[in-house]
C-alpha cells in the first residue's frame, strides 16, 4: 500500500509518487525511464495535492505559495528542473 488512494492509480519509483495515472500515462512514464529521462512526479492530471480534480473546494480564500506539493517541488529542485 502507498497511501495514496485518493491519487490513485498510483506508482512509486524510487522516492516520487506518480499519481492519476492511466494505462496510457503508465506506459509513457515506463518509456521514459526506460529512456532515461526525468519524469514529472505528482499527479498526471495536474491536480494539487490531494485536491478534487477541478481544485480547492475549501479554504479557497489561502493563496497557494506553489505549483506543485512540497515532494513534487523537491523533485523538480533535484532534477534541476525548476
Amino acid at each position: 500500500c502507498l497511501a495514496a488512494c485518493s491519487n490513485a492509480p498510483v506508482v512509486q519509483v524510487g522516492k516520487d509518487y506518480f499519481e492519476d495515472l492511466t494505462p496510457e500515462s503508465f506506459r509513457r512514464l515506463l518509456a521514459a525511464l526506460r529512456r532515461g529521462e526525468p519524469a514529472r512526479p505528482g499527479s498526471s492530471i495536474g491536480r494539487f495535492s490531494s485536491e478534487p480534480s477541478g481544485g480547492a473546494t475549501t479554504l479557497r480564500e489561502l493563496e497557494r505559495q506553489n505549483v506543485a506539493n512540497a515532494s513534487v517541488e523537491l523533485a523538480l529542485q533535484e532534477a534541476g528542473s525548476t
